[in-house]
């Protein structure tokens, strides 16, 4: 198979040598000459999200599948009871690019790589790049991995994607009545492994994660693997609908449970960073609070939606609306609670409980820091690093960057976590979160991410003071 580099869609290759691809449709491509889209001029100065979507782009076609892969080829050894896939990928080195930037031109080196599927000793080996094969050689391969495990096995498998991921290999040796299975074994900590060639190992997962299997869960688990765990959650939190934690499935569901990395909150994905692990439970036990206070009016569809409705705000944002929603869930009115639970956690939600921490608490408290904490404060490239002197401070930095800093006033003053400030030319520009010594969080206005100038100055600022960026801080 070739990628043809027009149009982006992958064609039978005729022939091959070391200077000329042929395709079944008669298209010629110079094996060293060989154009590739990369940014314009006009992307390089847009913004940097876009840019990381475009160079993504660049990198898979629509269906993930690289695009440096340029021929691929699949040999079944019957005798030595092995299948292997041989590949060539492209290694390419700039020559030159137009004024416009649209093109590169670009010397090609076309490098071998392969993968075999090794049925005497069960296991996969070599040196092909991680990612997913395309359309063609994903369901040859998939056939003749079928034909392989039945024969070995007694019985067919269940392998549902599309598209093979060379990340899933093992997956045939491992797990191999339930390919889907294999992605939760680094969530599923004790979950009996040494057992996974069980033809039960489906149903037995679902009894470790408490409940029965139905049609509805299996279908969704053979479009992920991962709704298995997030049929838990939806359990936990309260729900028992079908047809609404269905809904948790989709998009929705990927917005709501970004700030609690679905499964990590109940397997401790991370076994020695209890930092991240505390932080997703309490954002977990926040949620959870939320939906318990929220049935209490209302039925599941109308929670659910109240929960997802706001597309616009950040996965931040509205775990820091239901931290304020629990912490000052006493003070607040019923005419209030009512309008939070049926709004949900919406934008404008988040900053009315914001407004409202202070409000309740108004007492000024004074923080006192150790020297561990106060040697966080430094000066670097015209920008002030520094600690809030009080709750009041506290209150300004979130008002300005129009965040929830002021609900942190408690664990500021017991040490949970430490805050830290950024200013330039007098403004609050940065604040910053930091336990122990990770970076929790970097937020800049409306808990925004760190952009070229203050991000490098961040950078730069955590070197010096020997802190870590946790997963997801910035």
């Amino acid at each position: 198979m070739i990628l043809c580099p027009y149009h982006c869609k992958w064609e039978k290759a005729t022939s091959f040598s070391d200077y000329e691809v042929t395709t079944a449709t008669g298209e010629h491509f110079d094996a060293l000459l060989f154009p590739y889209q990369t940014f314009s001029t006009e992307q390089e100065n847009s913004n940097d999200d876009d840019n990381e979507t475009n160079c993504n782009n660049l990198k898979t076609d629509k269906e993930g599948v690289s695009k440096d892969i340029v021929i691929l080829g699949l040999e079944n050894d019957e005798e030595a009871n092995f299948i292997r896939i041989h590949s060539y990928q492209l290694d390419r080195k700039k020559i030159e690019s137009t004024k416009e930037g649209s093109f590169e031109l670009c010397r090609i080196h076309l490098l071998p790589y392969y993968m075999t599927f090794d049925f005497k000793k069960s296991l996969s080996r070599g040196s092909l790049k991680e990612g997913k094969l395309p359309k063609e050689i994903s369901e040859a391969l998939n056939s003749e991995m079928q034909k392989k495990v039945c024969s070995t096995l007694g019985r067919r498998i269940n392998f549902p994607y599309p598209l093979f991921d060379i990340s899933y290999s093992d997956a045939f040796f491992k797990t191999p009545f339930e390919i889907n299975i294999y992605p939760l074994k680094s969530r599923f900590r004790d979950f009996d492994w040494v057992k996974a060639d069980d033809p039960n190992i489906y149903k037995k997962a679902c009894q470790f994660l408490g409940f029965k299997s139905n049609a509805t869960i299996r279908k969704a688990f053979s479009r992920n693997p991962f709704n298995l765990i997030r049929y838990k959650i939806m359990l936990n939190l309260g729900f028992s609908d079908i047809n609404v934690i269905a809904r948790a499935f989709g998009e929705a569901g990927d917005s709501l449970f970004a700030g609690i990395e679905v499964g990590e909150v109940f397997f401790n994905y991370y076994r020695n960073r209890q930092v991240t692990t505390k932080m997703m439970e309490e954002n977990y036990n926040f949620l959870k609070f939320f939906v318990k206070k929220s049935l209490e009016f209302r039925n599941e569809s109308a929670v659910w939606r109240a929960l997802t409705q706001d597309q616009n705000i950040s996965s931040y944002e509205r775990y820091d609306a239901a931290c304020m929603f629990e912490q000052y869930f006493d003070q607040l009115t019923e005419k209030t609670k009512k309008e939070i639970i049926r709004e949900g956690l919406t934008q404008r939600n988040h900053d009315i409980l914001a407004k409202l921490a202070y409000t309740i608490k108004n007492k000024n408290i004074v923080f006192e820091y150790d020297d561990k904490q106060l040697s966080l404060a430094d000066h670097i490239d015209g920008w002030e690093f520094a600690l809030p002197k009080d709750s009041y401070q506290l209150k300004d930095i979130g008002m300005s960057l129009h965040n929830c800093v002021a609900s942190y006033v408690t664990s500021v003053k017991e040490k949970d976590c430490t805050i830290v400030y950024a200013t330039k030319d007098e403004q609050y520009k940065l604040c910053i979160e930091v336990r122990e010594l990770y970076i929790l969080q970097c937020r800049t206005d409306r808990n925004g991410t760190p952009k070229r100038e203050a991000f490098e100055v961040v950078k730069k600022w955590s070197k010096a003071h020997g802190l870590t960026f946790e997963k997801n801080s910035l």
